[in-house]
């Protein structure tokens, strides 16, 4: 046979045989998603030039974008797309389709910053283990919200045991959940098991596998880094931190903290939601108290900031069991130092005000360690927590509507084992019958309250005769604490030595006009 037919026939059989045994390996895996974009990324065994095409409806697949080099490690982004719409997809090369587009192979983009409606959002944590309970917890929220789409993903660390290498990354986590990461975006933070790859230059599979916002694509202050950032998801601000690196957690100002602090001092979004991986308080599997844990580098250095922005909620990692604190602030040392003064609310549904004299006060903190991972070591007894629990693996559901925050401990066999309620309200409920009247309000200090509590009237004028009573739940008047005139700014103090423990509301009336504030009596 002539060797030029020869030469022609083996370099066709070669280029075929490298088109039949591409692959996919890896993904597809949805990353940084803003309302006009969106990257998506995927693994082959052969290295190509990568494609997407995408459109609004699964059989018009009519816009695309290129891959610009051959390789196989695609990582492409689609720009030009429209807010909070769902946009279906297939990758392919330019001679073959490698997966298809279908109904469950979508993304969805984030709605405009701002934007009020209905969110859901799925948090876990300690989970890549490749356990019976990390399958178990992924089937459970399956089966529990069939048909929401879950508007974001939240990786609390340690994704993949037990040093966060590729090969484990590829086991725990890719092979674990393709059906889930090819349709929601995942915004991760590491743990200590995922830093076991990464070496002192900060290089490592984490952050080869993740494309996350350095410049501020999603919203937030541009970070410079892939280690910690912040997005947005509509009227919700979420701010991933790092709780591994020393440089970043050792000292109160250092890059994360003045970046952390500058972050929130431009967001205007209506919650604010950190995580990352060591908790600040906890007595699971992990103890708080450790000195000069990173645990306890976190609680000094990071909390003291996000409080006085604010926080809404902190999730956590690390102790591998559930734990759930009362709303916070002020409590930066250890579990015996926590004082009455320091927690704003006791019970949910949490209330934290949006004006008054301390507005937006309070912060709750929650660890879900148990997405995979499970531990029975643990005392669970830290004094800021009001519920904690080791016998579930299981992971959180969110979900957010206007200023209303509504928490759920799914456990893996599907029950709700733990739910608490975050309300954002004005201070003062009035009944004011006429719009001239002035407008009272009270603020009661410490909440909850044991013995003692102080209560300011900001008032806008004097009033000759009003009256400060408590009653219960059901209206019934337990005590009369003042009759008689008040002026702007006054403070008074007064005793519960003879009032059950029990949620209470303490009401100010004065004529028509009426001002109430709920209070948590703990004795």
């Amino acid at each position: 046979m002539n060797s030029t037919i020869i030469l022609l026939l083996s370099i066709l059989f070669f280029e075929c045989s490298s088109l039949l045994a591409q692959q996919v390996t890896r993904g597809p895996y949805l990353q940084l998603g803003t309302p006009n974009s969106m990257v998506i990324r995927w693994r082959t065994d052969v290295a190509e030039i990568g494609k997407i095409r995408y459109g609004t409806a699964l059989n018009n697949l009519m816009q695309e974008v290129n891959g610009s080099n051959a390789t196989t490690e695609h990582e492409l982004k689609i720009t030009g797309l429209q807010p909070a719409t769902i946009y279906y997809y297939e990758i392919a090369t330019a001679s073959n389709i490698l997966i298809a587009a279908e109904t469950e192979m979508y993304f969805k983009t984030s709605p405009l910053p701002g934007t009020i409606a209905p969110y859901q959002f799925w948090v876990i944590g300690d989970f890549g283990d490749g356990s019976p309970g990390q399958l178990s917890v992924r089937e459970s929220y399956k089966t529990y919200t069939p048909s929401t789409h879950t508007d974001a993903w939240i990786w609390l660390g340690d994704n993949a045991y037990g040093s966060g290498t590729q090969q484990q990354y590829q086991d725990y986590v890719f092979d674990i959940y393709p059906e889930l990461l090819k349709k929601m975006v995942a915004w991760p933070c590491p743990g200590n098991h995922d830093y076991g790859s990464i070496d002192l230059l900060g290089n490592g599979p984490y952050f080869d596998i993740f494309t996350l916002p350095t410049n501020g694509e999603a919203g937030g202050l541009a970070s410079g880094t892939e280690g910690y950032y912040s997005f947005d998801y509509g009227n919700v601000h979420f701010i991933s931190l790092n709780s591994e690196n020393l440089l970043w957690t050792a000292l109160p100002n250092n890059d994360m903290t003045n970046w952390l602090k500058n972050d929130l001092e431009q967001n205007d979004k209506d919650w604010v939601i950190a995580y990352w991986h060591q908790p600040p308080y906890s007595k699971g599997s992990h103890d708080s108290d450790g000195a000069l844990s990173r645990m306890e580098l976190m609680r000094s250095n990071i909390n003291p900031v996000l409080e006085q922005y604010g926080v809404d909620l902190v999730l956590c990692g690390h102790s591998h069991n559930y734990e759930r604190s009362y709303m916070l602030h002020g409590h930066y040392g250890r579990s015996n130092t926590l004082a009455a003064e320091m927690i704003v609310d006791s019970t949910s549904p949490y209330t934290k005000y949006l004006d008054g004299p301390e507005p937006n006060k309070g912060t709750v903190y929650n660890v879900v360690g148990c997405s995979g991972k499970l531990s029975s070591s643990g005392t669970l007894d830290h004094p800021v927590m009001t519920i904690c629990t080791k016998q579930y693996h299981g992971s959180l559901v969110l979900n957010i509507e206007g200023k209303n925050l509504h928490a759920k401990f799914l456990t893996s066999q599907g029950n709700i084992e733990d739910e608490y309620v975050i309300e954002k309200k004005s201070s003062v409920s009035t009944n004011i019958e006429k719009a001239n009247e002035p407008v009272n309000a009270l603020y009661i200090k410490p909440q909850p309250v044991r013995e003692q509590f102080e209560v300011t009237f900001s008032l806008a004028k004097s009033i000759p005769q009003a009256k400060l009573a408590l009653y219960d739940l059901s209206g019934k008047e337990v005590k009369v604490y003042y009759t008689g005139q008040l002026h702007p700014g006054e403070r008074k103090n007064f005793s519960t030595s003879d009032v059950a423990t029990g949620l209470y509301v303490l009401q100010m009336s004065a004529g028509g006009e009426i001002s109430s504030v709920r209070m948590q009596v703990v004795k």
